[in-house]
């Protein structure tokens, strides 16, 4: 196996091949990439070839250095189309961390298209590490029919169109190996998938006699585990055997006097063997299993006796060792420091008590709000220089922000500590945010920051937190006469509004949120004191989008929107009064708390114009009731509560 140095390197460690069993790399690469998987540019930054000089027949090797931006995610890709020349390509392979050859930085996959295509799928390594950068390899076999001597090029193209070029001037070498013509010879060949998938015909062995005459040769081979032999594979030709041609052609039938073939072994006999000519037995292996993307050397040992005319007896054993393509390699960054802060109402606890969002924790007025800030070494890399601030957006500034790192080695207050704020652990810091006025939001930001011990990064976070005491709700209501207007006809006072006998009076009521909140149950009253009750009390709340007609709406009565109802005071006779109390009701949206408001109105009439006076018992008895009338009004309008009230 091939060893890997990356370009870049902090530790000068040498990683080791580690590669995937195919199933779990195809799981791994196969299923659908995330959608905001990217394709990288600039990523690849070197390819080369070697040897520069193969012999056909042999393997050479594609060297890719490679380096992704910060910022890479899970799934995002980059790739890289392979020289036209290149053959036998492994499936795919894994790039690991090697100082942790568990990590995995990326999987490669090779297609099966021609030129091939290799595409590397970053992992979850890039989002926790920096300056990630590596180095992948892929032995493979080449173009078995390029001209020895003959140079051509060996060209790659990266996704980004950045082109690498290497010469290569192969070198003679045949169909096969050479050898002593008078030994017996042995030599194989990879199927096209090489046992990397498919186990079946993986492997084809050929051996070779002696060169004759022979007047009979024994060839038996015994392949090791794992290796089975597909007895309707074999195969024996004759033909003219040099020391150059021994994978070459051999097409000539040959005599068989015998052939014993399992999944074990096979022994063929053959002869006699004229002068000049070799016999080649071939045959080939199913594995007990596929090899997975790792390189596999498949190694065999022949046995073959030779008899020679005048009774000699020559005994080979031929070995031979081949190797299917393969890839690997590895890549590593620098650990990525993170740091994490939670800020939470103490009493809520950590999950409940976590108001990012406006309006955040709703708290009476006038109660202060214990805090408790949990801060996290979420990263890769021990922090240095640890500060703990709280910046206030709005409302009172927190009090009392303190510290305790003594768990840690640390000091137990403060908000700064010189590490090591080692990976995985964590400290709590409080504070308390004031008693507020009704109404209040306090918004702040807790915010950390340090500095990754061995990387030298530094790292922040933040988390908002808000608390908001609840508004005060308020409506008002006035009543007044239509014909007058507001406010010379809000006869609130005794006497009121003078008219004639049998003289109706037309009202009109305003009713206003003027409170800090919306409201909703909006309910329009009038209670009648003294005299007639009003008539047709009807309120229009259609320009607020509630109904045209009726005394209540479910709203939503908004900050600062008014709506008006109307009614009548029936006329009345000579002396009449008439008194009420308007009212309206709501409750609050937010704050779930009930008002409500009133404003009373007074009707008297007059004596009509020009008649006469009022003279004996009758008048004086007209007079009195009058008095006591306006009397008894005077007192329940002393008891009438004022608009503004909150109800309880």
């Amino acid at each position: 196996m091939r060893s890997h140095t990356p370009p870049r390197r902090r530790r000068s460690i040498v990683p080791t091949l580690a590669v995937a069993a195919v199933g779990s790399l195809l799981l791994g690469i196969g299923g659908a990439l995330p959608a905001s998987a990217a394709v990288l540019p600039g990523v690849i930054r070197d390819v080369t070839v070697s040897p520069t000089d193969p012999s056909l027949g042999t393997q050479v090797t594609t060297d890719i250095d490679w380096c992704v931006p910060d910022g890479t995610q899970a799934g995002d890709t980059f790739s890289l189309t392979l020289s036209e020349y290149l053959r036998s390509l492994p499936p795919g392979f894994t790039l690991t961390d090697p100082a942790d050859d568990t990590q995995v930085v990326a999987t490669a996959v090779i297609s099966t298209t021609d030129p091939a295509v290799v595409t590397f799928t970053m992992t979850e390594y890039a989002e926790t590490h920096s300056n990630v950068c590596g180095s992948a390899f892929i032995r493979s076999g080449f173009d078995n029919g390029l001209t020895p001597g003959e140079t051509v090029p060996f060209e790659s193209e990266a996704n980004d169109g950045t082109r690498f070029v290497t010469d290569v001037t192969p070198r003679g070498g045949g169909d096969g190996p050479s050898g002593d013509v008078d030994e017996a010879f042995k030599f194989g060949r990879l199927s096209d998938d090489q046992g990397h998938t498919d186990p079946n015909d993986a492997v084809q062995w050929y051996v070779v006699t002696p060169r004759g005459p022979l007047t009979s040769v024994v060839l038996s081979d015994d392949p090791p585990a794992g290796m089975n032999v597909d007895c309707t594979s074999i195969d024996l030709l004759q033909g003219e055997r040099t020391a150059t041609n021994i994978g070459g052609t051999f097409t000539r039938p040959t005599v068989i006097v015998d052939v014993q073939c399992t999944a074990d072994a096979v022994s063929v006999t053959v002869g006699p063997i004229p002068e000049g000519q070799a016999v080649r037995l071939g045959f080939k292996i199913d594995l007990d299993e596929a090899t997975g993307p790792e390189g596999h050397e498949f190694s065999n040992t022949a046995n073959v006796v030779s008899t020679e005319p005048g009774g000699g007896v020559r005994t080979d054993n031929p070995s031979r060792t081949i190797v299917s393509a393969t890839g690997g390699g590895g890549g590593e960054g620098d650990d990525q420091p993170s740091v994490d802060i939670e800020k939470w109402a103490t009493e809520d606890g950590a999950a409940d008590g976590d108001f990012d969002a406006e309006p955040g924790k709703r708290v009476d007025v006038g109660t202060p709000v214990p805090v408790t800030m949990t801060i996290t070494n979420d990263g890769d890399d021990a922090l240095e220089d640890v500060d703990v601030i709280d910046a206030t957006v709005s409302g009172p500034e927190m009090t009392g922000l303190t510290c305790d790192f003594s768990a840690l080695g640390g000091p137990a207050t403060g908000t700064t500590w010189d590490g090591p704020f080692a990976v995985g652990d964590s400290f709590e810091c409080t504070g308390t945010v004031p008693a507020m006025e009704p109404a209040t939001l306090h918004t702040n930001v807790a915010t950390v920051t340090g500095t990754g011990a061995a990387s030298g990064t530094g790292v922040t976070d933040e988390d908002p937190f808000n608390t908001t005491t609840p508004p005060v709700p308020s409506i008002d209501i006035e009543k007044w006469a239509t014909e007058d207007g507001y406010p010379a006809g809000d006869f609130d006072q005794l006497p009121g509004k003078a008219v004639g006998v049998d003289s109706p009076v037309g009202v009109t009521f305003t009713i206003t949120n003027t409170g800090e909140e919306t409201l909703a149950d909006v309910t329009v009253g009038d209670t009648t004191d003294t005299g007639p009750d009003v008539t047709g009390l009807s309120c229009d709340f259609s320009p607020l989008g509630g109904p045209a007609t009726g005394t209540s709406w479910s709203g939503p009565f908004e900050i600062g929107d008014a709506f008006e109802c109307t009614g009548t005071v029936p006329g009345m006779a000579v002396g009449g009064v008439h008194s009420d109390t308007a009212d309206v009701s709501g409750v609050g949206v937010e704050s779930g708390t009930a008002v409500g408001d009133e404003d009373p109105f007074h009707v008297t009439t007059r004596p009509p114009a020009g008649g006469l006076a009022v003279t004996g018992t009758e008048g004086a008895l007209t007079m009195a009731g009058l008095a006591l009338g306006l009397l008894l009004v005077g007192a329940s309008a002393f008891v009438v509560r004022r608009r503004g009230t909150v109800r309880d």
